[in-house]
């Protein structure tokens, strides 16, 4: 992984955890940076010219963060990294080809750096027609669809 140029870029309100920031920024990290909320439409614009999504989980497993599928429709590859075994993004992500998902408390091992710097070095954008049929159910035709039929029982 050493001879990878890596740069992380963290979006959003991460007050709660500046200090775990700051200590790479004080131990000299030029790699991390930091960056506050932004509105939608740059969100959007931010996603396409990543190389790499990043998903950190939520630590429930019942409800799937919709940034997933906000994710999985740009086709990008997708570091899921959870806090939890049965995390609900990594369940959806396992039917996702260009995912891997690292659960946030494992050994660090050879084959774990191995298996990311492959992902890094190698992972490609997914074709459309695949990203088009695992977020069929997710569109508001769908959706409304579910609803009416959930009214007219």
């Amino acid at each position: 992984l050493t001879n990878i140029q890596v740069n992380v870029h963290f979006y959003g309100y991460i007050h709660d955890c500046i200090e775990v920031f700051d200590k790479y920024k004080n131990d000299g990290a030029k790699w991390i940076f930091t960056h506050d909320t932004v509105e939608r439409d740059k969100v959007a614009k931010l996603m396409v010219e990543t190389d790499i999504l990043v998903n950190i989980g939520n630590l429930t497993s019942y409800q799937l963060p919709s940034k997933v599928i906000e994710y999985i429709s740009t086709g990008k590859p997708i570091l899921n990294i959870t806090s939890i075994a049965n995390d609900s993004s990594s369940t959806y992500l396992e039917k996702y080809p260009s995912s891997l998902t690292i659960l946030k408390n494992s050994e660090i091992t050879n084959e774990l750096i191995n298996n990311l710097t492959s992902f890094i070095t190698q992972a490609k954008l997914v074709e459309k027609n695949k990203v088009d049929f695992l977020l069929k159910k997710h569109l508001i035709e769908s959706i409304s669809n579910q609803y009416m039929y959930l009214i007219n029982r």
